[in-house]
């Protein structure tokens, strides 16, 4: 374990073994850092330690190490040098530019020169966001793990240039002094368990530090003023005059919102100080200030100091009075409070609540927040009609089957899906080969059989006969059949209208069954709307109700549709359940075709707007509601 500057560093890569006193830093450093009174003494002081740490933790010194000012602001930044060590009595060029990179993009920046084996590493130093200055050295390594060891160190190290410029900003200012004085006042005013005692205790601290002949804190509410407390008294009593100069001096100052102050010798502040000139009236050496204490409440505190004393300390208190007045503010509030009970802490809350309603602060929002209740509002009491959205498909009113009339074969097809065609039109044809040489052999057999029937009477054979009259009414009759099928070889047209279904030109030569459809058809401008209602929405669904339709085909025109029909089977799809609702067109158009696809609104019972956009949501908590109960 090595003891490193700024903390403890354990099995670091490059750190030297330390079994003996050597691998330790020399408290001398130490002292001359620790002793500095100046920020050149603290920044050759730092160098030292600093080169001294690299030396102990990476096991090589430094080549340079600088420490330097910022001194202007932008994209040309700009370093002042405080303190260097190097073999050329300046920084040198390419660390100059590593350190003004540094200040440009306000953070560590790191880089190599692999020629040269060396690295060179800077680190900006902040103070509360304020960027101050930067640190950089020049190492004899391009190996990136102790390049960034090195900048872990300066890291570490820096801290002792920002908490150096940190006690510099504030050290032996007013602003110190104020805050002193305002924790003192404010110890002693949260100090007591109640208003009045704390006012006094916190008053006559406010004396003491300010060196002030009298202090009083007041609480001016509207028109009413209360003395709290004042400095070295138990007890204020309300009657006497002076007491009643400091009250109309307290006035004077909550009423201009503003510090006021007079001085025996004439000088005053830019306000009106009538009153504040009869407290010090004859006395050319007195002076009194007044301050308000703005506090989150409907009263304001009142600080009035009263001092025999040179222009000198007039001044200074002046100058601490403004401070100190808005330090123990928040002591204030928080005395006030302590001491209210609940139903006034309600009763206060509820006031400002009111005031932040109806005052004039915030008109924006106010403005904004009464838009959005008034929209509210109106969707809760605004009915409007209800309308069910489902997909709609169009069909033919009527769908009429064109089939196969007998076992064949198919010869040749006309038409196909989406023609139109007119009643009597040759659909497509079957194959008749086959039927005409059968109708060729039922003919020759006919005539073989009247001439063996002829034969056979002219033997007197009867029996043979009727026999063979038999067989020649039996070929007459499949005869007869197969004249029957010739003419129903063309598929016709049975009326005017689409083909919604059935294309025989990718058959020609395939085997039909008798009864297999061939052809669907629909007649011309009469058609049914099918429309997909979904289950959460058939309850709202009736016979006879109007809605609308917007098909895909023709987005810019609108056609009225009734209900006729509502199916009880659902069907599913997309994992939703949907019933089939049948409706008809109000006025029948020329340019729709069966399968065009749209989507329908029903009108259903007027709602609110506010149910209609949010039931499916308490829809859906009810029925999570009712799985979740016992």
């Amino acid at each position: 374990m090595i003891s490193g500057f700024g903390g403890v560093l354990t099995n670091l890569p490059g750190n030297p073994t330390t079994d003996d006193a050597s691998g330790f830093i020399s408290p001398e450093l130490w002292r001359k850092l620790s002793s500095a009174r100046s920020f050149s003494d603290l920044a050759d002081g730092w160098i030292d330690l600093c080169r001294a740490n690299l030396e102990l933790v990476l096991g090589a010194a430094p080549v340079e190490i600088v420490v330097a000012f910022n001194s202007a602001e932008g994209a040309n930044r700009h370093f002042r040098v405080a303190a260097y060590r190097g073999a050329d009595g300046k920084p040198g060029a390419t660390l100059t530019q590593v350190v003004q990179r540094s200040l440009v993009v306000r953070s560590g920046v790191a880089t190599t020169n692999p020629e040269l084996g060396v690295g060179y590493v800077s680190n900006v130093i902040f103070v509360d966001d304020d960027l101050k200055g930067a640190v950089g050295v020049v190492l004899p390594t391009a190996d990136t793990t102790r390049l960034n060891l090195a900048m872990r160190c300066l890291q570490w190290n820096a801290a002792w240039l920002a908490g150096f410029w940190r006690g510099e900003q504030y050290r032996d200012t007013a602003e110190t002094v104020a805050l002193r004085y305002g924790q003192h006042a404010s110890t002693a005013l949260l100090s007591c368990t109640d208003l009045e005692a704390g006012a006094t205790s916190c008053a006559t601290v406010m004396a003491d530090d300010l060196m002030a002949n009298r202090v009083t804190i007041g609480l001016v509410q509207g028109r009413k003023v209360r003395v709290l407390g004042s400095s070295h008294t138990a007890m204020v009593t309300a009657k006497s005059d002076r007491v009643h100069l400091i009250v109309d001096a307290m006035r004077e100052a909550v009423y201009q919102k503003a510090p006021v102050h007079f001085s025996g010798a004439g000088s005053s502040s830019q306000t009106a100080t009538e009153s504040h000139a009869k407290l010090v009236e004859g006395r050319e050496k007195a002076w009194v200030g007044s301050w308000p204490v703005v506090l989150p409440d409907l009263a304001d505190g009142v600080i009035v100091v009263q001092i025999e004393c040179n222009l000198d300390q007039c001044l200074r208190v002046q100058a601490l009075g403004g401070v100190l007045s808005e330090l123990i503010a928040p002591a204030f509030g928080l005395q006030m409070a302590a001491g209210r009970s609940g139903f006034h802490r309600f009763y206060r809350r509820a006031n400002r609540a009111m005031g932040w309603v109806f005052g004039l602060h915030h008109t924006r929002i106010k403005a904004v927040g009464l838009l959005v209740l008034a929209l509210f509002a109106t969707s809760l009491l605004v009915d409007i009609p209800y309308r069910v959205t489902a997909e709609t498909e169009v069909e033919g009113l009527v769908q009429r089957a064109v089939p196969a009339p007998f076992d064949g074969f198919i010869a040749e097809g006309l038409v196909r899906a989406g023609d139109v065609v007119q009643k009597g039109d040759v659909l497509g044809r079957m194959e008749t080969r086959e039927l005409q040489l059968h109708r060729f052999e039922l003919q020759s057999s006919i005539v073989e059989s009247q001439r063996k029937i002829e034969a056979a009477t002219g033997e007197r054979d009867l029996s043979e006969a009727r026999i063979l009259r038999s067989r020649m009414q039996q070929a007459i009759s499949e005869l007869e059949l197969v004249k029957s099928q010739l003419t129903r070889t063309e598929l016709q047209a049975p009326f005017s209208g689409f083909v919604i279904e059935g294309d025989l030109s990718q058959k020609i030569g395939s085997p039909v069954k008798e009864g297999e459809v061939l052809f669907e058809l629909s007649p011309l401008n009469q058609y049914r709307l099918k429309l997909k209602v979904n289950e959460k929405d058939i309850r709202h669904i009736a016979v006879g109700q109007a809605g609308v339709l917007l098909l895909h085909a023709r987005p810019n025109s609108l056609n009225e549709i009734s209900v006729e029909r509502i199916s009880p089977i659902s069907e599913a799809s997309d994992g939703e359940n949907y019933f089939n609702v049948e409706a008809l067109l109000v006025e029948s158009t020329q340019d729709l075709q069966p399968g065009m696809r749209g989507v329908a609104k029903v009108k259903t019972e007027p709602r609110s707007v506010f149910w209609i956009y949010t039931h499916p949501l308490w829809d859906w908590v009810r029925l999570r509601m009712w799985r979740v109960l016992p």
